[in-house]
């Protein structure tokens, strides 16, 4: 693959094709030329990338090597344009004009070298085809494709697959409760035909499962013939036809499908056979590794509801399929889960001591063989690949540190983890092409990184990856769909539950993210430093051609200095460590004037250099969390500027300059961690200054969060394509008039922050009241996330007609007790996530019905609360986590709490201890259905704070 998408390169060249017509000069016929050039390109690649392809021959490999090189020439021969484009229209004085009309000499001369650049470019690129006719690989491709230096994935998979079906019960862990459960599927008694679809992560145990259930004796009396076929990513229907009938053909009882030339018969021949055998018997079928669901809709007609009790079992890694399958009658979806600590241990151990009677860990090893299962998450092949492995060294910590430490060069090299990394590959290697780079990108994140999915968004726009048809939905949107289906394809992993309300968050497996660094160094995708060496095994000469550097650990100053100036052509930077070990200072801005990327949260920063201005090509600016004081004016120059990120930072305005930034659709500012939320004072805004006309930015989508004026809510009034928004300190009723007639007209709105300037300045908001009471109006019906900051003298009524809203939070709200929010919320079906934080004044919040979809409940800083009454079975029937922080007076977790099945979690802190003791004690039988109660509380018998997991 590429290592920039294609089609955004050519739309790069059209639009510079079309503003700077005297900037290309006489590279315009070269740049024409390109474009042609890069479409034969991209189809080249595709189809090297399609699994039907072989091309395993060195010379092949070759071929595609120096195809992806002039690619990656290509994207800096642009990006160049775009630098000197950047650079004219920020010039926007008397000069400039001048410059633009005599043709500056320094400008003339890069002009001649990009257009020099790219003549020998095209060259090149007809100089590929014509060398590999001279020297052609005749006979070298046949065999199964080696992809992105990861090795072959298909063969081999495919023989892990059945090979399941000949493992002995022994060597199994884990599989007693879902077997129990699939074979409840499978003998309930239904005499109509059956689906039951086993999802789950490739590695997680699907077949394994599903073969332990179809070599069971109770299922082969249960049906008069089985059979198991396993389905390719390229299958043909003929051929699995062919197969089904071999495989009921050596089943041990029942009669024969009678054939003679198999291999000779028609589709239709071959289908005539098998349902005029199947109508009259029971049969499972097992349909093992699907990837289509073509393969259901092509082999159902071969599998007859004959009302005889029979069923089938399909196996998938993506929940589409398995979706799919559920819409037939009497469907059934089981999702894999990974093993628990317990058994993960168990499995190891019997992997990797199995030359040991005991098969027990030694001591002086069990904190290294517990990270090697950390880092496994749970995944069954992944433990008994690496058990495997482990086996085979000796029981010593220096070699098994040696392994720990290179596991992603074992990953690659060593035969004995080639199923593992075969299986991983086929989830890669089926991916559509432009999602490759999106999951490459996971290697610049350390292990176990938890991103935001809606900064994983902006960052994925900034590079380039996220395509965008005309007149289609956002980029945005097309970047959550890219995450929706890698999550569907078991890629991701999805937080459980959001107590923040937002896009959640998504991780990837260890793992997979090996596979992305392998994948990664033979693509020149990135390189990580990790503290002491180039994490992706590079020379020091290839590493300076890599795109994008993450630096993850501290580590020696000169090599870092060296490593990031050495790399001349960076789009991406990002810093991952609070401890480095050089000064930001000495970071070489000008070496990085085609950066698109800058991320620098939570860095050790505390000035942001003026020479930040020559990134002109800067898409993605992340400084939050950082000691920042101020932005320069030079920010003004960053002209390409997407995403500014200075939340959480000590900047308290914003310069003048800011409005020069056309392009930027993120803002992101202020302060507002609502955690705990003890001191009102603590939450901020930024503000902007009264001559800078912010509404001029009409590509701004994101706000938040800028301190009211004056003369800030007349802008507000003219920005309508505002999709979030925070807004602090307002203060009097025209000004929060003023925002309410302004929000009217924000049809496009999502989010949403309005805090009052003081503690008891009181929330004025009625006035929504009149728009949310009108059948016509379409105001705030696209909102999905809302807080409230500041007193409110009663419950605002306009909250409950927003049909979208999913998160709400009241903070510092102090409402009555005859306004009870539980009350009026409690019919909004759209809610997931509810935060009350110094919200009521009640001593009981009852909820006694509704919440039907609810996810996360936070009750926080509510003083005069002394009881939780929760109803009988039905209210808040998806709930998944309770917060409880900072009520010291409640005392009673009603009974009904036991009713709330989906309950994953309940955390306290910093509640009193007799709450504690309660749950502790007689009421615990109403807590144990719940995997995890902690609690934080005040102990007076030892005058300290206990947090501790209570064990019920």
């Amino acid at each position: 693959m590429a290592g920039i998408p294609i089609d955004y390169l050519t739309q790069k060249m059209e639009a510079f094709l079309v503003k700077e017509a005297t900037l290309y000069g006489e590279a315009r016929d070269q740049v024409e030329e390109m474009k042609q050039e890069l479409m034969s390109m991209r189809s080249f690649l595709e189809d090297a990338d399609d699994p039907k392809a072989g091309t395993n021959s060195k010379s092949k490999q070759t071929q595609i090597a120096q195809v992806r090189d002039l690619v990656y020439d290509v994207e800096d021969i642009i990006d160049r344009f775009m630098y000197l484009g950047n650079k004219w229209r920020g010039e926007r004085t008397f000069v400039w004009y001048v410059k633009r009309t005599l043709g500056f000499p320094k400008y003339f001369w890069e002009r001649r070298q990009i257009a020099t650049g790219l003549q020998k470019l095209n060259v090149m690129i007809k100089a590929i085809p014509e060398r590999y006719q001279r020297y052609p690989a005749d006979g070298q491709e046949s065999a199964p494709r080696a992809n992105n230096g990861g090795g072959g994935a298909g063969a081999g998979a495919v023989f892990n697959s059945e090979s399941a079906l000949f493992l002995n019960e022994g060597d199994l862990v884990g599989i007693e409760e879902p077997k129990e459960v699939i074979m409840g599927f499978l003998t309930n008694g239904d005499l109509q035909r059956a689906t039951v679809a086993v999802v789950g992560m490739g590695g997680s145990g699907k077949s394994t499962l599903v073969a332990n259930l179809f070599n069971s004796p109770v299922v082969k009396q249960k049906f008069d013939c089985c059979a198991w076929v396993t389905v390719s990513q390229t299958f043909n229907i003929e051929e699995l036809f062919r197969s089904l009938i071999k495989e009921i053909n050596k089943s041990e009882t029942g009669e024969k499908i009678l054939i003679s030339d198999l291999n000779g018969m028609s589709y239709r021949e071959l289908l005539e056979k098998l349902v005029a055998y199947l109508e009259q018997k029971s049969y499972l079928v097992v349909l093992d590794d699907v990837w289509t669901t073509d393969v259901w809709n092509q082999i159902k007609v071969s599998l007859p509801n004959g009302q005889k009790g029979s069923r089938v079992i399909l196996t998938t890694r993506m929940d589409d399929i398995a979706l799919h399958f559920s819409s037939e009658v009497g469907s059934h979806v089981y999702r894999v889960k990974p093993l628990d600590e317990e058994k993960a241990w168990e499995l190891f151990c019997r992997r990797a001591f199995s030359s040991r009677s005991s098969k027990k860990c030694p001591p002086e090893l069990q904190t290294i063989a517990m990270e090697f299962v950390e880092k496994c998450e749970g995944l069954p092949l992944a433990i008994a690949s690496v058990g495997g492995l482990l086996a085979t060294k000796s029981l010593s910590l220096g070699a098994w540190t040696t392994v720990l430490k290179n596991l992603q060069w074992e990953l690659t090299n060593n035969q004995m983890l080639q199923p593992i990394k075969s299986i991983l590959l086929l989830s890669y290697n089926d991916l559509p092409y432009r999602l490759k780079y999106c999951f490459l990108y996971f290697g610049l994140f350390p292990e176990d990184y938890k991103i935001w999915c809606d900064r994983l968004i902006r960052l994925w726009i900034a590079e380039g990856f996220v395509e965008v048809e005309e007149n289609e939905v956002s980029p945005e949107e097309v970047a959550m769909g890219y995450i929706v289906e890698l999550i569907g394809r078991n890629m991701l992993q999805a937080v459980s539950w959001d107590m923040y309300g937002d896009h959640g968050k998504c991780k990837m497996h260890d793992l997979y993210r090996e596979i992305a660094l392998t994948i990664s160094r033979n693509e020149k995708f990135c390189s990580v430093y990790d503290g002491g060496s180039i994490q992706t095994q590079f020379r020091e000469d290839t590493v300076s051609t890599h795109r994008r550097l993450s630096i993850q650990k501290a580590g020696n100053e000169q090599e870092v200095i060296n490593l990031v100036g050495g790399m001349t052509r960076l789009r991406s930077l990002f810093l991952f460590t609070k401890d480095i070990p050089f000064s930001l200072k000495k970071l070489p801005w000008r070496s990085f004037r085609l950066v698109r990327v800058v991320d620098m949260e939570k860095a050790p920063l505390e000035n942001l250099s003026e020479d930040i201005a020559v990134l002109l090509n800067l898409r993605y600016l992340d400084l939050s969390g950082t000691k920042v004081k101020k932005l320069p004016k030079t920010i003004g120059k960053l002209l390409s500027l997407q995403t500014l990120d200075i939340s959480n930072t000590d900047i308290e305005s914003l310069p003048n300059e800011i409005v020069k930034l056309d392009y930027l659709r993120h803002l992101f500012s202020g302060n507002l961690n609502f955690g705990r939320l003890l001191e009102y004072s603590k939450l901020k805004g930024v503000k902007v200054p009264s001559d800078a006309d912010i509404s001029s930015m009409k590509q701004l989508q994101t706000l938040r969060v800028v301190e009211a004026s004056a003369e800030m809510m007349k802008q507000l009034k003219k920005m309508t394509q505002l999709v979030q928004l925070g807004i602090t300190n307002l203060e009097g009723q025209a000004q929060m008039e003023d925002l309410c007639l302004s929000l009217q007209n924000m049809l496009l709105l999502q989010w949403l922050v309005v805090m009052a300037s003081k503690e008891e300045e009181i929330l004025q908001m009625d006035s929504l009241n009149e728009s949310a009471s009108s059948s016509s109006s379409s105001s705030l019906q696209l909102l999905e996330y809302l807080i409230l900051c500041g007193k409110l003298t009663n419950f605002p009524v306009w909250i409950r007609s927003l049909r979208s809203l999913t998160t709400i939070r009241l903070i510092w709200s102090r409402l009555p007790v005859e306004e009870d929010p539980v009350v009026h919320l409690q019919e909004m079906h759209t809610l997931r996530n509810v935060w009350f934080n110094n919200a009521y004044q009640g001593t009981e919040l009852r909820f006694m019905t509704g919440f039907t979809n609810l996810k996360a409940l936070a009750l926080a800083n509510l003083p005069k609360l002394e009881r939780l009454t929760i109803g009988a079975a039905g209210v808040m029937p998806s709930i998944r986590i309770i917060l409880i922080r900072d009520c010291l007076n409640l005392k009673i977790i009603s009974e009904g709490i036991k009713h709330l099945a989906e309950l994953e979690e309940l955390r306290l802190e910093d509640v009193c201890a007799e709450l504690v003791e309660r749950i502790r004690g007689p009421e615990c039988v109403n807590f144990r259905h719940i995997p995890i109660v902690s609690c934080k509380y005040y102990s007076s018998s030892s005058g300290s704070y206990i947090t501790e997991r209570l064990v019920l």
